[in-house]
């Protein structure tokens, strides 16, 4: 968090720029208040070994004493109390976080089981061994093995991190070592269960990294090199990013009937809830060793000013003389806040390469990132809150979720938007395209205290100016675009904005995804010819609303589509069944139950300025009583309510 901030402060300037500035001189005043009070006898005789004679030494003591009484006396204040107890709540949860992930941050990547050798004989090219170097376990590769002195004790040529001395630094080296059995034991690296390489590649992956001095206790020790030339982590995409229209396509086709065709569909359950958790768009974030693991359209992070680490896309990789040493053409936000594409030289043996590795269902194609990274140099969007340089590199390559448009034609009839209005992120549905604009419907706020209204407007688009994304819907089944921008359209006029759930965000998903049960065609297209081949129907049941009873979901009715006879109506605190809705007049009949009587009542509903919660139950078709049936059952209740009260009055005045 600390690191964060000092970032901002070197980056933002302004009121924020000052603020992130004094956060990070507190912080630094709360260490040196911190050291300043551990000043105890073991400071005081290390102030003694520098002194040469006693009178320095009772100096020092009398200065350590005396800031030891001055810092007693502040405490008393209660700002500094205060600074204090934040400092140690802040250090003991750093505590508690420290002790749970210790362990991780040391232990080995390697998992398996390591087994001890009796004679060198046993050992061979590519092996990955633990022997004792300095009086500690150390991993390295046999690079070669040539026993002459005997099985116990000889020679080994050995690739691994190198401590010459203790005051020098950690280099890759290859070197014979001197391996005596006799007085300490090593272990063999069993990688079964593993995907490894050829020992002759493992050693040559081993050789291309010597000269390094990366060293990192906990990410770039002997153990995690080695596993690193064992072990083929090479992710196996290939840009095989996999698509709904590859050999079959789900075609919506109508909403479901209660006919007996649509009975006999087999049925699909999916969740169309909004906010679902989709598979995540970044699966690893990996070290740079060697040149061939950087490709085109990758998202790379390296240190950049001040020695932060900072996010750009590859778009061309130039090789050079040296296999350490790596030309790579970038586009990234450079030192003005401005895109641009250039060219950076980077040694792999000392300078620091992170990729990230996002999933082919979530991630463009190579082409299509270089192609729309391209389109965005020279742009000026910079905003150290949400447009800073890894925001924008995820947004080029990443498609699984709200994705920067860079053209006009990334957005089509039918699809949904997100943009600035009023200096909040806002959504709305593209019900036309024109030169330059889009036209689209939304949650307008023509002023300030005007009432929100689902409005239709003209949107002028500039990408080089402005931050235009394309909402994405990965992982729910949508409506055709026509049949979209018909629900935006009906909306228009409506006055019934909530912050609690009736936003632009529910209006554009009410919009977009299937929200009742509908029938699709599933239809083969990759035969090549111009007609599809349906193949089957299916009935999509949805999962949206809240969920009772695992069997009914709770709606929010927004239009009189939504409607459904014989369903499930709350309206306030009463339940009632659905007889019957009349548009024109704006009316609904419903079947409840009253005061100890089953009441058929009419109700008057307006769907555009109405700001009454009307909800709707409904359950799988398959599962319940068609809507005839349950209106019969509901009025017979009414009808036998009503034959028994004729009955209770006529036995009374039959007694009077």
């Amino acid at each position: 968090m600390v690191r964060k901030i000092i970032q901002w402060a070197h980056e933002v300037g302004g009121f924020i720029g000052k603020l992130a500035r004094a956060i990070a001189k507190c912080h630094q005043l709360l260490r040196e208040i911190l050291r300043a009070t551990n000043v105890v006898l073991d400071d005081v005789a290390h102030l003694a070994g520098k002194t040469k004679n006693a009178e320095m030494f009772a100096k020092a003591a009398a200065i350590t004493l005396g800031c030891g009484f001055g810092l007693l006396h502040l405490a008393t204040k209660t700002w500094l109390a205060m600074l204090f107890f934040s400092g140690s709540v802040i250090m003991s949860a750093v505590s508690m976080y420290l002790a749970q992930n210790a362990y991780t941050w040391v232990k080995s990547p390697f998992s398996g089981l390591e087994v001890q050798i009796k004679k060198l004989t046993e050992l061979k090219r590519g092996d990955v061994i633990t022997f004792y170097y300095w009086g500690l376990k150390h991993d390295g590769i046999v690079s070669n093995v040539e026993i002459d002195t005997g099985d116990n004790k000889d020679r080994l040529t050995i690739v691994h991190y190198s401590w010459p001395s203790l005051i020098s630094g950690r280099k890759i080296v290859e070197e014979e070592i001197e391996i005596n059995l006799t007085k300490n034991k090593v272990l063999r690296h069993d990688y079964s269960g593993y995907t490894v390489h050829h020992p002759d590649e493992v050693i040559r992956r081993a050789r291309m990294r010597i000269g390094e001095t990366k060293f990192a206790v906990f990410s770039n020790r002997s153990s995690h090199f080695c596993f690193w030339a064992k072990v083929n982590e090479t992710p196996n995409d290939h840009d095989l990013n996999i698509k709904h229209n590859l050999s079959s396509q789900l075609q919506y086709d109508r909403p479901f009937s209660r006919n007996q065709g649509d009975l006999k569909l087999p049925q699909v359950y999916i969740d169309h809830r909004r906010g679902k958790l989709i598979s995540t768009n970044i699966y690893e974030k990996r070290h740079v060793r060697i040149r061939s693991e950087i490709k085109l359209g990758d998202v790379i992070e390296f240190e950049f000013n001040y020695g932060l680490l900072h996010k750009a896309i590859c778009t061309s990789i130039k090789s050079s003389k040296l296999s350490s040493i790596v030309q790579l053409t970038i586009v990234h936000y450079g030192s003005s806040y401005t895109v641009v594409e250039e060219t950076r030289s980077f040694d792999l043996n000392r300078d620091t390469i992170n990729v990230y590795l996002y999933h082919p269902l979530h991630r463009f194609e190579r082409k299509d990132v270089i192609r729309r990274a391209r389109a965005k140099v020279n742009e000026q969007n910079y905003c150290i809150i949400g447009r800073r340089a890894s925001h924008f590199a995820d947004s080029i390559i990443s498609r699984g979720k709200d994705f920067v448009i860079t053209s006009l034609d990334d957005v089509q009839q039918g699809d949904v938007i997100i943009y600035s209005y009023w200096g909040l992120w806002h959504e709305a549905v593209v019900i036309k395209k024109g030169k330059g604009h889009f036209e689209i419907v939304h949650y307008g706020l023509q002023s300030l205290f005007a009432t929100r209204e689902i409005i239709k407007e003209v949107l002028r688009i500039d990408v080089t100016k402005q931050v235009i994304q394309k909402k994405g819907f990965k992982g729910y089944h949508t409506y055709p675009c026509e049949v979209t921008v018909d629900r935006a359209i009906s909306r228009i006029g409506e006055q019934r904005f909530s912050c609690f759930g009736n936003r632009s965000f529910e209006f554009v998903h009410w919009c977009k995804v299937v929200q009742l049960p509908s029938v699709y065609s599933l239809q083969s297209t990759g035969n090549g010819n111009e007609d599809n081949i349906t193949i089957m129907k299916v009935v999509i049941i949805p999962q949206t609303g809240e969920v009772h009873r695992e069997l009914f979901h709770r709606n929010w009715i927004k239009t009189w589509d939504d409607l459904i006879i014989g369903s499930i109506i709350q309206w306030h605190q009463t339940y009632g069944i659905l007889v019957s809705f009349d548009k024109m007049c704006n009316t609904i009949d419903l079947c409840y139950r009253g005061f100890k009587v089953i009441k058929l009542h009419r109700f008057r509903v307006d769907w555009k300025k109405n700001n009454e919660t009307i909800w709707m139950y409904w359950c799988n078709p398959l599962k319940c009583h068609s809507p005839q049936d349950i209106l019969d059952r509901a009025l017979n209740r009414k009808i036998r309510g009503l034959n028994k009260r004729i009955v209770d009055l006529n036995t009374r005045r039959i007694e009077v």
